[in-house]
């Protein structure tokens, strides 16, 4: 088997404030902010008295911190080895290229998955698969270990009770992300890096049967660096009354900015009427239903009427300094066509649906706004009879 040897991988990539929800091991990293909650676990026991912790921590710079040790050693502990791990053996040391095999192990899934499902959850691998390495075949399986209440390590035997090696009961991984491709990591193809984006399953497990779920969520930020702000004017509304809502582009830098006009919208068809502020880089929409930044957008909203621009032809936005104060250039003589404040507010009672427009009914509702590169924001209401 050959010696694996930890890789920390530090590519940036968006991170910011983390939730934790009021579920088995949940956290949600957001757009904005700094402040980190440690998410619950769930641990499941195995046929030892020892049980795998595992803590996932944003570190800054795009990465996440992931800490895995075995708790349990209240005394000095004599134990044979096992092959009864929750998930496969194989898939929990795709965190480095060469190594023998620890008592425990670590890996991260792509998706929601709990101790029902786990099976059906497909590690990634974590180390740089662009790298070909050579790995120096390593000595037999452990036959039994011996362990100490004062130590982070196990003291290895083979079958005859000769000492192989002391082997660590601790894993420290700095990574933002997964790899395909390359070396070693299927589907065949080039190497490439993928920072983390979505929900993601974190699963440490110890081959006597114990195992630790934990689930973290990576929310990407504005690709722009204009921070897409969105407020409500209440938190809940009466049938018949009005939701307020206002959304906002800020330039955040000391300087002025010029960006393109651009129809990266991530989320189509977001205007609030068949025929809305077609102009605008802002758009929006509110629909029935709860829903996060990572199901949006199977609350799509179209409305099978044809729409003509306002006044067509924008070529950039040339945002002041510090500011949401913007000037407009496009098809327009003389440029700027105009330069205002880019805010736009809409207060409504009800939402359209195809073409036709629906009063709110008891329930809750989404609004979503979007910005035409790409970034969007969520907020929530209810409606009360």
């Amino acid at each position: 088997m050959p010696r694996r040897r930890t890789v920390r991988l530090l590519v940036t990539a968006a991170i910011a404030a983390l939730l934790v929800a009021a579920s088995v091991g949940y956290f949600a990293v957001q757009r904005a902010g700094s402040s980190s909650t440690t998410p619950s676990n769930v641990t499941l026991s195995g046929s030892a008295d020892l049980h795998p912790s595992l803590d996932i921590m944003a570190a800054g710079n795009g990465s996440y911190r992931i800490h895995v040790h075995e708790t349990g050693f209240a005394r000095v502990y004599n134990l044979v080895a096992a092959d009864q791990w929750f998930y496969p053996r194989d898939s929990l040391y795709l965190f480095s290229r060469c190594g023998p095999p620890l008592p425990i192990g670590l890996a991260i899934l792509q998706g929601h998955y709990g101790p029902n499902n786990l099976s059906e959850g497909k590690a990634l691998t974590l180390y740089d698969t662009g790298v070909a390495y050579s790995c120096p075949t390593s000595v037999g399986p452990a036959a039994r270990y011996l362990f100490s209440p004062s130590s982070n390590s196990t003291e290895a035997f083979d079958s005859n009770g000769v000492p192989m090696s002391n082997q660590s009961m601790t894993i420290d991984l700095l990574t933002s992300g997964y790899w395909t491709g390359g070396y070693g990591a299927g589907p065949p193809g080039p190497a490439q890096f993928h920072p983390f984006v979505g929900t993601f399953t974190g699963v440490a497990a110890d081959e006597w049967g114990a195992v630790t779920i934990s689930h973290f969520t990576v929310i990407p930020s504005s690709t722009t660096g204009l921070i897409l702000n969105l407020s409500l004017n209440a938190s809940s509304i009466r049938v018949g009354h009005e939701i307020a809502f206002t959304a906002s582009l800020f330039n955040p830098r000391t300087t002025a900015y010029n960006i393109s006009s651009a129809s990266n919208w991530a989320l189509p068809y977001l205007v609030i009427g068949p025929c809305g502020p077609t102009d605008s880089p802002i758009a929006f929409a509110a629909v029935q239903g709860f829903y996060t930044p990572l199901n949006i957008s199977y609350a799509r909203v179209q409305y099978g009427i044809g729409c003509s621009t306002l006044m067509g032809g924008i070529r950039f936005y040339l945002f002041q300094p510090v500011s949401n104060v913007v000037s407009v250039f496009g098809s327009c003589s003389p440029n700027p066509c105009f330069t205002k404040p880019m805010v736009s507010s809409r207060s409504l009672n009800g939402y359209w649906s195809g073409n036709q427009y629906l009063s709110f009914t008891p329930g809750v509702y989404t609004v979503v706004v979007a910005d035409e590169w790409g970034d969007f924001q969520v907020a929530h209401f209810t409606v009360q009879g």
